[in-house]
C-alpha cells in the first residue's frame, strides 16, 4: 500500500485555522556524520533558484569545531513558495535542537546534497504552534512513529511556529515544547520558525499552512514537496511514503470529468448514507461512484458468525476506489488498535478484504476519484 493515503482518526477534527488568532489561530551545512540530523556552519544567503555548495565550513558541536567539506550540489531551481507539487525553498536554522541533544544549524541544501544524509528518501515536516488545542495529539501520534520512519528513511522534523502567546518560536523553544509532550529528547529535530533563513516565519506564512495542525513531506532527491496533510482527512502515512517516496499520487484534480456515467451507478442507489445501506448476501454485484458519492451495503453473512471476503474490481485508470468497514452510529470508519481504519486501500485495481460477521461497508473515490465496479461477495 505504498500510496498517499491517510490512515488514522480523522484530522478534519483537529484542523485549526490559522490566519486569524482567536484562540486557535495565529497573526499576521556541514557534518558531524551522525544519522539523526547534522550540523551545519556558515550558510550562503542567496534567495530562490539554485544554490551549490562545494565549500569548507566550521562546524559546531560538543567537541569544539572541526572543519568539513561538502559535495558540489546545486540545490533545485524553486519559486520560494511552499506548496505541494512545488520545490520546497532552500531554507535553514541556525538554533536546531537535535536528537542527540547538540544544537547547530540544520540546512535543506545539507539534506539534500549531503551523502550523510543519503539514508534518507524524504524529511517529514510537522508544524504546530503553542496555542493550538490539537497539535498536542498530532504530535503524539506522529512522533510515535520516529522509529518506523527513522527505519523507513524519512528525517523527522518537528517545526514549532508560536509560543502559545504568539511570539515566534526558537530552536529551543520547540525543543522545549516538543520533549514536554514526547517525554523524550532524542526523537526529531527541532525547529523554531521564528528563527528560519532567510526569513522568519516563513513556514507560518506559506499556503500549504491552511491550520494546525501541519505536515508535509518533502523528497530528498529533488526537494519536491510530495504530501500534504491538508489534502485529507486521515492522518498521512508517512513510514508508507518514505518506503516509496516516487510513487506518491498527486492530488485529485477538482476539474477532472467523472469517468462514469450516472446510470453505471447502482440499481440499489440512493445508498450514499449508512442509512440507505443495501443489504448483501452471496453473490456478484455492480455499481459505480460516479458523481463523487460513497456507496454503502450492509454485509449479512449466511451465518451471523460466518466468515466472508468481499473483492471490488475496477480501473485504476478510470479512478481510484477503497472501501472501509463503517461504524453507522458514528459515522466514520472502523478503526483496530493503533487507529487505522480497517479495509481496504491499496493502489491496485482490486481491492480484497475478509471479515466475520455482520457489517457495513463504505465504497469511496480516493481523494474524489470515479469508476465504474464490480464487486463479489463470498460466504467462507
Amino acid at each position: 500500500m505504498n500510496r498517499l493515503k491517510q490512515t488514522s482518526l480523522l484530522v478534519a477534527t483537529l484542523l485549526c485555522a490559522a490566519v486569524a488568532w482567536s484562540g486557535c489561530g495565529g497573526d499576521d551545512e556541514g557534518s558531524d556524520g551522525g544519522s539523526g540530523g547534522l550540523l551545519g556552519g556558515e550558510q550562503d544567503t542567496s534567495g530562490g533558484g539554485a544554490t551549490s555548495t562545494g565549500t569548507s565550513q566550521t562546524t559546531g558541536d560538543t567537541g569544539g569545531s572541526t572543519t568539513t567539506t561538502t559535495p558540489d550540489c546545486d540545490y533545485p531551481d524553486n519559486s520560494g513558495l511552499i506548496a505541494l507539487g512545488k520545490v520546497m525553498p532552500r531554507l535553514w536554522w541556525e538554533d536546531a535542537e537535535l536528537p542527540d541533544g547538540t544544537g547547530g544549524t540544520f540546512d535543506l541544501q545539507s539534506f539534500h546534497c549531503d551523502p550523510a544524509y543519503e539514508d534518507y528518501s524524504v524529511v517529514v515536516f510537522v508544524v504546530s504552534a503553542g496555542w493550538c488545542p490539537a497539535c498536542p495529539d498530532y504530535i503524539r501520534h506522529v512522533g510515535g512513529q520516529a522509529d518506523q520512519l527513522e527505519a523507513a528513511g524519512a528525517l523527522l522534523v518537528f517545526v514549532e511556529t508560536e509560543l502559545a502567546d504568539g511570539t515566534p518560536a526558537t530552536g529551543p523553544d520547540a525543543d522545549a515544547h516538543i520533549t514536554e509532550l514526547l517525554g523524550v529528547e532524542d526523537k526529531g529535530i527541532r525547529l523554531g520558525d521564528g528563527s528560519t533563513q532567510p526569513e522568519a516565519r516563513t513556514i507560518y506564512q506559506a499556503p500549504l499552512i491552511a491550520g494546525f495542525p501541519a505536515g508535509f513531506v518533502v523528497r530528498r532527491s529533488d526537494m519536491v514537496i510530495i504530501a500534504d496533510q491538508s489534502e485529507s482527512q486521515y492522518y498521512l502515512p508517512f513510514e508508507e511514503i518514505a518506503q516509496n517516496p516516487d510513487h506518491v499520487r498527486p492530488p485529485f484534480d477538482p476539474n477532472r470529468e467523472p469517468s462514469c456515467d450516472p446510470a453505471e451507478e447502482e440499481i440499489y442507489e440512493p445508498n450514499d448514507t449508512p442509512a440507505q445501506a443495501t443489504v448483501l448476501t452471496e453473490g456478484d454485484y455492480r455499481g459505480g461512484i460516479c458523481n463523487g458519492s460513497p456507496d454503502f451495503y450492509t454485509i449479512s453473512p449466511s451465518r451471523p458468525d460466518g466468515r466472508w471476503l468481499f473483492e471490488i474490481r475496477f480501473s485504476q485508470k478510470d479512478g481510484d476506489l477503497d472501501f472501509y468497514l463503517w461504524d453507522p452510529e458514528t459515522d466514520r470508519a472502523v478503526v483496530d488498535g493503533q487507529g487505522n481504519p480497517i479495509g481496504s486501500d491499496s493502489s491496485d485495481d482490486n481491492e480484497v478484504f475478509q471479515w466475520q460477521g455482520p457489517a457495513t461497508i463504505k465504497i469511496f473515490g480516493y481523494n474524489g476519484s470515479t469508476a465504474a465496479y464490480e464487486f463479489s461477495l463470498v460466504d467462507l
